[in-house]
């Protein structure tokens, strides 16, 4: 038709893909849970991230965010969704700080899941004390073994701490499959009673289960499962009188005042503890192997491996002189 231009070729929409900057994004609503405090840790307005997120549902066609009265919960694509943008930033920021030397430091954000270890707090001390020009926030997440290997395996953790022995090997080794972790060993301990100097039991150089059946053990928490069997396969079906606690401040004073105990490593911080309580071998037929998890696709970054560094000299500062 005469004035009329036919359109011969029309360029396709252009294909969209996730940026890192959503990413971003999407890991601050996490921590926060609030878009409101979100918005204002990454200083952009609330609708700009608003916007970001549901154009990236758009773009996934899947929903990411609930409101709650709390304020933002993440469905469960969307906890998967912001664990895989954990991994994508800290891939990022690794590749920038291994090939550039020249950029301005970026905000170290680390978290670190484990169970409870003295020695775990004088390496994170070490960590901090190299951070002095540097902003951070790092966060220690102490719980019982599951939590360890799920809060890496989520990627709300970049590296775990975790104990293992032959009682639960085969247990572990199923779990990290299915979380897609590795474990590395770091250290090889006998296990230990630890107790107060004024035990009845502390003068011996090593203490047989039965022996301990009579007093009162001293643990983390009730919920134990077979991951964590490796401190309660004895003393939980022995003894009589159990006390769960919350934190280790609570475990120290009460192993200090009075005749209950706990196990573990044997591995006791000096300063860190009590000078009160002293670690006794246990006569059993395994031993407790210390190490870290971490995802199989991810690097760790540069911080990661130095914590892992102070971690390994943490361990043999705190070895325990009477094993």
């Amino acid at each position: 038709m005469p004035g009329h231009r036919m359109k011969l070729y029309q360029q396709p929409e252009r294909m969209k893909c996730m940026t890192l900057q959503q990413c971003r994004y999407i890991m601050e609503i996490e921590r926060c849970r609030s878009l409101t405090e979100a918005a204002k840790r990454l200083f952009v307005t609330q609708p700009s991230i608003t916007k970001a997120v549901r154009e990236l549902e758009k773009e996934l066609g899947i929903t990411i965010l609930k409101r709650t009265n709390r304020g933002v919960d993440f469905t469960p694509e969307g906890k998967e969704l912001a664990s895989y943008a954990r991994l994508l930033v800290e891939q990022a920021d690794a590749v920038r700080s291994r090939f550039t030397g020249k950029h301005e430091p970026t905000p170290l954000k680390l978290t670190i899941a484990s169970q409870h270890y003295h020695f775990v707090t004088p390496a994170l001390a070490a960590l901090i004390g190299e951070m002095a020009d540097r902003s951070y926030e790092i966060a220690l997440r102490e719980g019982k073994g599951t939590d360890v290997v799920e809060q890496v395996g989520s990627g709300a953790a970049s590296v775990g701490i975790l104990c293992a022995s032959s009682l639960n090997q085969a247990v572990l080794e199923r779990k990290l499959a299915a979380y897609g972790l590795v474990f590395t060993q770091l250290a090889t301990l006998p296990e230990h009673v630890i107790l107060s100097r004024r035990h009845p039991l502390s003068a011996f150089s090593t203490l047989r289960p039965e022996q301990l059946a009579p007093y009162p053990y001293i643990t983390f928490r009730k919920d134990d499962t077979l991951l964590d069997i490796t401190e309660s396969y004895f003393t939980l079906r022995r003894a009589s009188r159990q006390i769960f606690v919350e934190d280790r401040a609570t475990m120290n004073y009460l192993i200090v005042h009075t005749d209950s105990y706990c196990l573990g490593t044997g591995c006791l911080s000096e300063g860190f503890i009590p000078p009160d309580i002293v670690p006794v071998p246990l006569d059993v037929p395994w031993n407790l192997c210390v190490g870290y998890l971490q995802r199989k696709d991810a690097l760790l970054s540069e911080e990661c491996l130095q914590f892992i560094g102070h971690l390994r000299q943490a361990l043999q500062d705190s070895l325990p002189l009477r094993s």
